[in-house]
Formats: C-alpha cells, sequence, structure tokens
C-alpha cells in the first residue's frame, strides 16, 4: 500500500507541476513582428520657375543674361524615412530651358571687357550688336531632397546635377551647346490636400561647360519655382 500511496503522490506531483508549467508559458505576453512604417507614396510634381535676381559677371566670371525661365517636370521616390521627415530621389525633366538677351555676335569682346570689369566698363553690355533667346531640354538625373514635416508645412533642400541641350553655343558664341546644369535649392511646401501640396522652391542654378570649350562663360540665376506635387497609388 505504502508503493501504492507513493506512486499516487508522484503521479500528482508530475501533473501539478506540468500544469504550471503550462499555465505559466500561457500567460508570457506575445510578441508581435515588428513592422517597419511603410515609405510615403511616390509623386509627380509640375514646376514653372524664373530668375529673381542674377549673380553680377564679376563676382562668378560669368555672363549676365536677361532672364532664365523653365517648366520642369519632376518625379520624387522616397529612399528612406517616414512621412515625418527622410531622403528622396528626385529626378526632373526641364522640357523648357530658356534664356533671353544671351549674345550672338560680338561676344569675345563683350567677355573680354567683362573679364577686366571695372566701374568704367560698364558700357560692355551694349557691345551685345545681337540678342535672342536660347531654348534647352535639360535632364537632371542626380537629385536628392531631404525633408522634415512640422504640421502640415514640409521644410526641404534638394541639390541636382544634370545636362543641358542647346539649339546653339550659349551664352556666347565660344561656348558649348551642352552644358552642365547644377542646382541647389531650398523649399517650403504645404498640404492642398490628402495627396497634393503646394511646392515654393528658391535657389541657386549654374550653367557652364565644365571648361570643355576655350572660354566657359557660366550662368547664374537666382531662381524663384513654383509648382504643385501630387501622391500617385492608392496609398
Amino acid at each position: 500500500m505504502r508503493e501504492v500511496a507513493q506512486r499516487i503522490a508522484s503521479a500528482m506531483l508530475a501533473a501539478t507541476t506540468a500544469l504550471g508549467c503550462a499555465t505559466a508559458l500561457r500567460a508570457q505576453p506575445v510578441v508581435e513582428p515588428a513592422v517597419a512604417a511603410p515609405l510615403p507614396a511616390p509623386r509627380l510634381a509640375l514646376f514653372v520657375s524664373g530668375n529673381v535676381g542674377r549673380a553680377p559677371a564679376e563676382a562668378f566670371g560669368g555672363i549676365v543674361v536677361r532672364d532664365v525661365r523653365a517648366v520642369s517636370l519632376e518625379y520624387e521616390q522616397a529612399l528612406l524615412g517616414s512621412s515625418r521627415g527622410g531622403v528622396a530621389w528626385t529626378p526632373a525633366l526641364h522640357p523648357a530651358l530658356g534664356m533671353s538677351g544671351v549674345p550672338t555676335t560680338d561676344a569675345l569682346i563683350f567677355y573680354d571687357c567683362v573679364r577686366n570689369f571695372e566701374p568704367s566698363a560698364t558700357p560692355c553690355v551694349a557691345q551685345w550688336s545681337d540678342r535672342r533667346t536660347a531654348t534647352a531640354v535639360a535632364l537632371e538625373p542626380f537629385a536628392l531632397r531631404a525633408w522634415r514635416r512640422i504640421g502640415r508645412v514640409e521644410l526641404a533642400v534638394r541639390p541636382g546635377i544634370g545636362a543641358a541641350l542647346f539649339p546653339r553655343a550659349i551664352p556666347i558664341p565660344e561656348g558649348r551647346r551642352l552644358n552642365a546644369l547644377l542646382r541647389l535649392d531650398a523649399e517650403v511646401a504645404t498640404a492642398l490636400g490628402a495627396r497634393q501640396r503646394l511646392v515654393v522652391r528658391y535657389g541657386w542654378w549654374h550653367l557652364s561647360n565644365a571648361g570643355s570649350a576655350p572660354l566657359n562663360p557660366g550662368v547664374d540665376v537666382l531662381q524663384l519655382q513654383v509648382g504643385v506635387t501630387r501622391a500617385l497609388g492608392r496609398r
């Protein structure tokens, strides 16, 4: 009888221990795997821009033209971050990047005059015997946009590098048709709705042949851009 009682006690102890372990395991909180927040949806933007100031020729070694105007299409694909901020790839196509007041003759004399700029040399501008508009198609594949959202407003900076092909050499006949395009813009954007944003940018644009021609008079402008962006997809 003693052996039977001992076996029953041992069995009851084992059952109690197993039940306690099962209860403890069941009480452990279930840890769900972390899920990364989705990146913002891609966006498409349309911009129009024009210069609101010109860099003095003597400051940058560049030729001052009257106006620079552009119509731009831009795609935005987030690379990292969230809806609160991050970095995006923003390539752009400029189907119409135009300059007015570009010299076509007597430009070499004018460039020599500007290169040796003195207060008494301001009549150099009159040496342009012909001026007209030159419109390029420009592609800007290397561009990033770093942004930070504060409420309904986004603050951003956008550097970009590309190239512009003009129908003739600019800004002087001794230049090149193909010119490098460099940009550095500061941006403020605000939501117009669930999918649209109004964007205002102000930045420095530079066009030059990067030393590929005997003369490299760059064009430097301060460009004001206004545009609207729209989120693509259903997110």
